[in-house]
């Protein structure tokens, strides 16, 4: 018979078995309903509001949460049951079933058989209560038609499903085998199996002999064709913590998808499951403790394999080198106190790229393996390794691997297909003997059916397809012979997903405002607990960094999801901005022995009756010096100046607006590292002189400005024309250019609108209008200029702040934006000569090449920058310090640095409203300037605090720093002062952001702890050398 002729009667007859599949059926035609949410699953039947609902019956309009309920029983004609009972049900949406009040499994639209009994199992009646979630239009969730469409009971008739799906499975497998002969053999098989299916008038099609012929085909088949490669099958649920859908809907989604595999568990004893993310476990924890329970019981098994490393699969581009050392610490505090592990393993399917920070983080918190599934996606360049050591910069090492699997990725269906693309896309099959599959429905969550768990059998039956074994990913990656790895080094980036640095840019600002303002709030306790004896609120802070790590959740801070996401982000960084700073005015209060409140702004914290203030105490959170501070007193000052311990007069200057309202500025100099100073309030101050060692002047004009060491011409729009270093005698700015030129870019890639910036973007810019600026203050310690650019007829203003007292530029843009499909950027071509571009990651640099040689540096053409990027030519350095911008343009000679992206999906209105950026540029005369620019970088985002106090005086020095590193000046950063997790310590935790040779720090202390001893991430005793710091290193110190 002619294959297609084979094929058409296969496809016929499965059509006619699929009527046979179900032995017994038994229709349920009502159930009560009620819509809105209720506490629990609902256990009695006289519930207010309930209506009912009966088969076929619709609903309209609920979106929210709705429950209905019944009490089924076994037909008495079925008893005694010696088959599994099964209950059909679908209403056209997510939900979860309940059984006697527990959660049991769940339902979905394609998805609508859920187990009720075993067979034998005395219990013939149950109560079942159905949680549904009928979402808002605005999430992009399964539905369909809403209504009881599927309620009955039912039996299945094992011997013609087991034929069903075999006939089916073997059917997939003639498409997407390669080899004719097989195919041939195949379809014969198919043939044969068919030609013993007998139709009868009374009891249907007759499959004992159709089963008798497959109980031999797969032994033949194999003898003859054999088996290719083996795959190490782990059912996984892929759910994002928010995306299409809110996070109070996730929490949901979490229970019907672990209810789903708890039940997978008792129906396979081979199964292995692995879920990632602490954050979701404790969801399940507190929202149905009985499903945590039953969970720890399979992890204690070994086959509910809990992945790291991360609180939630973060975003690793935009992320905080201390947001990811607490990601760590949180999960492995976690799992190690609720299930007794830790976790062994980083899993990061659908992350979009990660920073060349991460392996040192993993490995010092006992993480030694990594698996992603995302480098499928690539544009042009297809990821060499599927096994590989990832080197990061300072050289910490972790055993990696790439799930390729194009099409399903992470969401393996144990198909015939998918099997065997999974094992093809294997980069080093030669080499290895297995893969990592991955399988089970997800995004939406889901995990593995149980169709998925029947093809698994049937796939080691059949030739040419590889052997499927269950297993963990732990034992997985123990298996790789190390010897024979490659390395890769440095950063993975993903070549797509672009645009997720500046979508939604107020997102990644607040986000890098809280992870400091967290940062100085934990510091600022540890100084007010040792030195006044202030108790540290560490399960406060605990919850605040979860808040603030489930918002780095990869389709949250990416900017990559609907509106109502960003809606419950806003209420998460409200509440962490008014508690932190709670801490810290409490801390401030009690360190200068009086009663602070914030003021309109948060850099400032002054006394409740400022008239009667004398003293204004600074602050200085970062271990360097702050060598000269600029400082806007309180409004309620506006007339008063500062006297130093010496009696002089800060250098003063006062501001007063168009409207009249005016404001005091101070520079104050030499702030102690992580210490502070004291100052007197005086009133009405003479003008005061500029003092300092070097003369310092400001002059402005016409055309721009000039001071000690630069001078500079503004042309439309604030572009820098012109840029001449006095101390290099240079010109920095090329004839017709300029630095800082506001340009905008149709942004409207080929598919996933806020994720992607595509290459060819450069060929549609838009017009943007450049009107003239002037000087809007003028003084003898700093001046602004501003000038209105246009953008789509939507006005910009453009300011540029600079100083008496340094080179530097900083840069603000404020404006209401209304538009969509725009690529807003600020463009600097840069009149240096060299090969490569320093791009601060976090944890030092990444050194990229300055050029498009080759097809991966042609893609790099938009990266991830943490805080500030560097151009070197011989010993002068261009840097621009990027603020709460992350998104990078690398250019034939020229940056540029993206402000704003408004996509039209999945939010139409993201970053629709206010907007404000700040980035600031200087050029430096400096053999060496990565230091000088990682100090700058930090006081640019993290300003003195100031606080006024009635008192002069007060227990603590007026002039003192609580810790300081030497040597000074060397890029070593003080990331964490916090309080130990056993709340016995001081946690000291350094970085080394040069580069440099290995340092010897000393740690000078106000308060001197009796030892100090180097710890990993997870605060456990370390073995180097207590006092050295190596290029790139984050080092964590237990002081006692």
């Amino acid at each position: 018979m002619k294959p297609e002729l084979i094929i058409e009667k296969a496809e016929n007859r499965l059509t006619e078995l699929s009527g046979s599949l179900i032995d017994k059926r038994q229709t349920i035609p009502m159930w009560w309903f009620k819509p809105g949410p209720l506490t629990d699953a609902p256990h009695l039947s006289h519930i207010f509001e309930r209506k009912p609902l009966m088969l076929g019956e619709d609903w309209q309009g609920l979106e929210g949460i709705a429950w209905m309920w019944t009490t089924v029983s076994v037909p008495l004609e079925w008893q005694p049951l010696h088959e599994t009972l099964w209950l059909g049900l679908q209403v056209g949406r997510e939900a979860l079933v309940y059984k006697e009040g527990s959660p049991w499994e769940s339902i979905a639209p394609g998805r609508d058989v859920i187990r009720l009994s075993e067979p034998r199992h005395n219990q013939t009646e149950w109560f079942l209560s159905v949680q549904i979630s009928d979402p808002p239009e605005g999430w992009d969730v399964p539905r369909s038609r809403p209504g009881l469409l599927r309620s009955e009971l039912f039996t299945v008739n094992r011997d013609c499903w087991h034929v069903y799906h075999m006939l089916k499975w073997a059917l997939d497998l003639v498409n997407a085998v390669e080899s004719d002969n097989l195919r041939q053999w195949i379809l014969r098989q198919i043939d044969r199996v068919l030609e013993q299916l007998q139709f009868e008038e009374s009891h249907g099609i007759d499959v004992q002999g159709a089963i008798e012929v497959l109980s031999h085909w797969g032994i033949e088949g194999q003898q003859r064709f054999g088996k290719d490669g083996r795959l190490i099958a782990l059912g996984h649920a892929h759910i994002d913590y928010a995306w299409l859908w809110p996070i109070s809907e996730t929490r949901r989604k979490i229970a019907r998808s672990f209810a789903n595999v708890l039940r997978l568990f008792e129906e396979d004893e081979q199964f292995v499951f692995g879920h990632s993310s602490p954050a979701m476990y404790e969801v399940i924890e507190q929202d149905h403790p009985t499903l945590f329970r039953q969970i720890a019981q399979r992890v204690q098994e070994g086959r509910w394999e809990p992945l790291g490393a991360f609180w939630v699969e973060s975003d690793c581009n935009l992320i905080g080198a201390e947001s990811m050392v607490r990601h760590v610490l949180l999960t492995q505090q976690f799992y190690e106190t609720h299930f007794g592990i830790r976790a062994e393993v980083a899993w990061f399917p659908d992350t979009f790229g990660f920073n060349a920070i991460m392996p040192q983080i993993l490995y010092q918190g006992g993480i030694r393996g990594f698996v992603t599934a995302k480098f499928s996606y690539n544009q042009s360049n297809r990821f060499p390794h599927s096994a590989f050591w990832w080197e990061g910069v300072d050289g910490s090492r972790v055993k990696s691997y790439l799930v390729l699997n194009p099409g399903s990725d992470y969401n393996g269906e144990m198909t015939p297909a998918d099997l065997k693309r999974c094992w093809s896309h294997y980069a080093d099959h030669l080499e290895r003997s297995c893969a990592l599959y991955p399988f089970g429905w997800g995004d939406g969550g889901g995990g593995p059916d149980r169709l998925m768990l029947a093809s698994a059998t049937v796939a080691n039956q059949m030739p040419d397809i590889p052997y499927v074994e269950f297993g963990r990913v732990d034992r997985f990656l123990a298996e790789l012979n190390e010897a024979t790895l490659p390395v890769w080094k440095g950063d993975l980036y993903l070549e797509r997903h672009r645009g997720t640095y500046t979508t939604q840019s107020w997102i990644k600002a607040a986000n890098q405002e809280v992870e400091h303002l967290l940062r100085r709030a934990e510091l600022w306790s540890v100084v007010a607990r040792t030195l006044k004896g202030l108790a540290y609120p560490a399960d406060t802070f605990a919850q605040l960094w979860k808040k603030v790590l489930i918002n780095q959740f990869h389709d949250i801070l990416p900017g990559s999801s609907i509106r109502d996401v960003y809606d419950e982000a806003r209420r998460d960084y409200d509440d962490i901005r008014e508690s932190a700073t709670a801490i810290q005015r409490k801390c401030f209060q009690i360190l200068t022995e009086d009663h602070a409140d914030l003021s309109s702004d948060s850099q400032h914290l002054a006394s409740s009756s400022p008239a009667d203030s004398r003293t204004l105490w600074v602050f200085n959170s970062l271990a360097c010096i702050r060598a000269q501070e600029l400082i806007r007193l309180p409004q309620e000052l506006e007339n008063a100046g500062l006297k130093g311990d010496d009696g002089h007069l800060l250098p003063s200057q006062q501001v007063v607006d168009e409207s009249g309202h005016s404001e005091m500025w101070v520079r104050v100099n030499d702030i102690p590292a992580v210490g502070w100073t004291r100052y007197e309030i005086v009133d009405k101050p003479n003008s005061a002189p500029i003092m300092g060692s070097a003369p310092l002047y400001l002059s402005t004009s016409a055309h721009g400005f000039e001071n000690a060491w630069i001078r500079v011409a503004f042309g439309p729009g604030l572009t820098i024309t012109s840029y001449f270093d006095k101390q290099l005698k240079r010109e920095l700015v090329g004839p017709g250019q300029g630095l800082n030129q506001i340009r905008a870019f149709e942004d409207w890639p080929i598919s996933s609108e806020a994720w992607d910036i595509d290459a060819y973007y450069l060929q549609h810019e838009r017009p943007v209008d450049l009107e003239p600026w002037h000087w809007v203050v003028q003084g003898p310690l700093w001046s602004r200029a501003q000038a209105t650019v246009r953008v789509q007829n939507i006005p910009l203003a453009v300011s540029v702040t600079v100083y008496a007292h340094g080179p530097q530029l900083d840069i603000d843009i404020t404006g209401h934006w209304m538009g969509h499909r725009i690529l807003l950027k600020a463009w600097f071509p840069v009149l240096l000569k060299s090969q490569h571009i320093k791009i601060g990651n976090g944890l030092g640099f990444l050194e990229r090449p300055w050029n498009h040689n080759t097809s991966w540096e042609q893609s790099r053409f938009e990266v991830p920058v943490h805080s500030w990027v560097a151009i070197s030519e011989g010993n002068t350095t261009f840097a621009l310090l990027t603020g709460s911008k992350f998104g990078l343009g690398i250019h034939e000679q020229a940056l540029s640095l993206s402000l704003l992206k408004t996509p039209t999906y999945p939010d139409p209105s993201a970053d629709q409203g206010p907007f404000h950026v700040r980035y600031s540029l200087q050029f430096l005369a400096e053999p060496n300037p990565i230091p000088h620019i990682v100090d700058r970088a930090a006081c640019f985002e993290e300003p003195v605090l100031t606080v006024m106090s009635r008192f002069r005086q007060a227990s603590i020095p007026g002039h003192a720093s609580f810790l300081s590193l030497e040597p000074q000046n060397a890029g070593i950063t003080l990331q964490a002062l916090k309080q130990s997790e056993d709340g016995q310590a001081i946690i000291v935790r350094l970085a080394e952001h040069a580069g440099s040779t290995h340092h010897h720090v000393t740690m000078r202390w106000l308060k001197a702890p009796n030892h100090c001893v180097p710890t990993n991430l997870l605060e456990e005793p370390g073995e180097e050398a207590p006092d050295v710091i190596k290029p790139f290193q984050l080092r964590s110190y237990r002081c006692d």
